[in-house]
Formats: C-alpha cells, structure tokens, sequence
C-alpha cells in the first residue's frame, strides 16, 4: 500500500499464497490478479481471488514392489498421516527418506483415486541388489602396490541393515626398498 507496483514481488506472494493452501491439502489451488486502475492513473488496487478446490485427504498407503524389504520399515518412512490432508512438502519429504536408506534403486509417490477428496498414496519401489562386490587395484608413488575388495550385504532381515567386509592386500616400500 502506497508504494510502487513490483509485478515480480506481487506474483511471488501470490505463488507463496498458492503455496500456503496446496499444503494445507487443497492440491488443485489457484489464484487469479485482477488489477484496478484509478481513473486518475497514478494508483491502483489488485484483487487476489485464490480458489482453493476441495482438501484432499490420504485415504491408504499402498507398498509395492518390495520383495526383501519389510513394508513397516517402508510405511514409517512416510510422514503423511491417513486421515490428513495431503501436503506436497511432505510427499517429498517421504521421497528423500526412503532414498536415504540406501535400499532402493527407485522410489515413486503416486495419488490415486477417483474421489475428489480422497486419495490413496501409491508407494511404488524398486530394490537394490542385495550383495555388492567391488574390487580394484592401483600403483601409488608413495604406497607400492595394491589391491582391494569389498562385499556388502545390504538390507539384512528386510530391515534395512548392511555388513560390509573391507579387504585389502599390498606390496608397499620405504624409502628405495620394497
């Protein structure tokens, strides 16, 4: 009020007002601007009408594709509520937990249902391979030569514990002897 029209800041608080709703569960919001110039010119007035759409609540977590891994371990990582309503933030929230356990090759959240106010998450993911191995080898200046492997054992009971076994074998010198 009483300043100069920033277009630019008008629109990020508009989209910050968008925002603010999709994550109070109302996923299909939107706003419209309506400007109102004075017949004078030098003022106007803008007219924020934000159209929220129905809340969309979480009806049912849904687990597929795990094989080894158990579906509790999977369903605490999901920070959504059954019952409340659904909030982008925390949707990706659950993504990057389920990522950081180091399980899974890929994770998908998907909302699915016909209802407009209920829907249920549909958690889609694809394992890691259970055992690992690597091995490799290299010559340094300083150390000699050497070699080294390592076997991992991931996701051990399905509850998304790992053993890793580190081995490593080397010729090395000191000074210009071996």
């Amino acid at each position: 009020v009483g300043q100069v029209v920033d277009q630019g800041a008008m629109e990020a608080a508009v989209a910050d007002l968008v925002e603010a709703h999709r994550e109070l569960g109302h996923l299909e919001a939107g706003a419209r601007v309506r400007w109102l110039m004075e017949r004078s010119g030098d003022t106007a007035d803008a007219e924020v009408r934000i159209e929220p759409g129905d809340p969309v609540y979480l009806r049912y977590v849904l687990v597929r594709g795990n094989r080894k891994t158990l579906r509790r371990l999977i369903e605490d990582s999901v920070l959504l509520t059954v019952g409340e309503p659904v909030s982008p933030s925390l949707l990706g929230e659950t993504r990057r937990r389920l990522y950081d356990l180091g399980l899974f090759a890929s994770v998908e959240l998907r909302l699915e249902g016909e209802e407009e106010q209920a829907r249920d998450l549909v958690v889609p993911v694809r394992e890691k391979a259970g055992l690992a191995v690597e091995v490799g080898g290299g010559v340094a200046t300083d150390l000699g030569v050497r070699t080294f492997s390592r076997l991992v054992r991931r996701n051990l009971f399905g509850v998304g514990h790992k053993i890793t076994v580190l081995g490593e074998l080397g010729v090395g010198y000191e000074g210009e002897a071996w």
